[in-house]
C-alpha cells in the first residue's frame, strides 16, 4: 500500500453538530480539540490525543530544570507567594 497523511476526528463533539455538511464544520467550527489520531507518511504521530513521537514527561522535567537554572543565573527570586502542592 501507499503511505498517507490522515487526520481522524471525534465527530461526537459540539463543533461537529449539526453534522449536515462536514466540510463546513471542519472549516468554520473545528478547533482541533476533536482530533484523535494523526498519521503522517503512514506513521501514527498522535494516538487518542497523545503524541507518540515525544516523551512529554521528560520534556516537562527538562523545561523545569532549565527554567530554574536561567532564573538562578539572572539572580531573580524564585519564591512564590502561594504554596505549590504537588502529587
Amino acid at each position: 500500500g501507499k503511505r498517507a497523511d490522515l487526520v481522524l476526528y471525534d465527530l461526537d463533539t459540539p463543533e461537529w453538530r449539526p453534522l449536515l455538511n462536514p466540510l463546513n464544520n471542519l472549516v468554520y467550527a473545528a478547533t482541533g480539540a476533536s482530533v484523535r489520531t494523526v498519521l503522517i507518511d503512514g506513521r501514527v504521530v498522535l494516538d487518542e490525543g497523545r503524541l507518540t513521537t515525544l516523551d512529554a514527561r521528560a520534556l516537562y522535567e527538562r523545561v523545569e530544570r532549565l527554567s530554574r537554572a536561567q532564573i538562578a543565573r539572572a539572580r531573580l527570586p524564585i519564591e512564590s507567594r502561594w504554596r505549590i502542592v504537588t502529587s
